[in-house]
């Protein structure tokens, strides 16, 4: 009986790495529209705050369904964003405004398929997606680098590795619902205001 010789076997063989299953992240630059950040102040004076929201401090209101409460103008300018985007259906929106000391905990959006977030006044590079594997594949990291690649990761306070998404005013960030992600505490003296959105997919079937 012929025994296989393992070092033959070494040289003959080869080993492919492939890197599959990647996070989309989408970042569209646009222009404020004119009167927003007035709108928003309009929507906290008149609505009821979130109770049991993400948020620590500042201030959320209560969902909205679908696109109640947006005005024509600024709901056109949101439709036109997402233009180069299959079919959408907004399923609810909230309000958030934050100044220092502010912060949100760490959260997904359960039951919809993308989270819109629209930013009205610069963020200040305190968004932060966390990376969903780099915890339960810390040690392949090691082993194979592309893999868990966290080159372009930050490490947030609590030592968990996220990407830090900078935002200016007008700007809008979508990615898929089910990622981790926070906004940390506000350093500076500034007020930091963004709209959130649920996304449904439509027309896919």
């Amino acid at each position: 009986m012929d025994y296989l010789n393992y070092g033959e076997l070494k040289k003959v063989n080869s080993i492919s790495l492939n890197h599959i299953f990647t996070t989309p992240l989408w970042h569209i630059k646009r222009d404020l529209p004119q009167s927003a950040i007035e709108w928003s102040l309009d929507v906290q004076k008149n609505s009821e705050p979130m109770i049991n929201g993400s948020s620590r401090g500042g201030y959320q209101t209560k969902p909205f369904k679908g696109g109640d409460q947006i005005p024509k103008h600024i709901l056109d300018h949101l439709i036109d964003c997402l233009d180069n985007f299959p079919s959408v259906q907004i399923v609810n929106w909230w309000l958030n405004i934050q100044t220092k000391g502010n912060y949100n905990r760490c959260h997904t959006h359960p039951g919809t398929d993308l989270v819109l977030l629209w930013f009205l006044t610069d963020n200040h590079g305190t968004t932060i997606l966390r990376h969903p594997l780099a915890h339960v594949r810390e040690k392949l990291s090691v082993l194979a680098p592309e893999t868990v690649d966290l080159s372009s990761t930050d490490i947030n306070h609590d030592g968990c590795a996220g990407v830090s998404i900078n935002a200016s005013a007008g700007d809008l960030v979508l990615f898929p619902s089910d990622i981790v992600h926070e906004v940390r505490e506000l350093e500076v003296d500034a007020t930091r205001v963004s709209v959130s959105f649920n996304l449904k997919l439509t027309g896919m079937e």
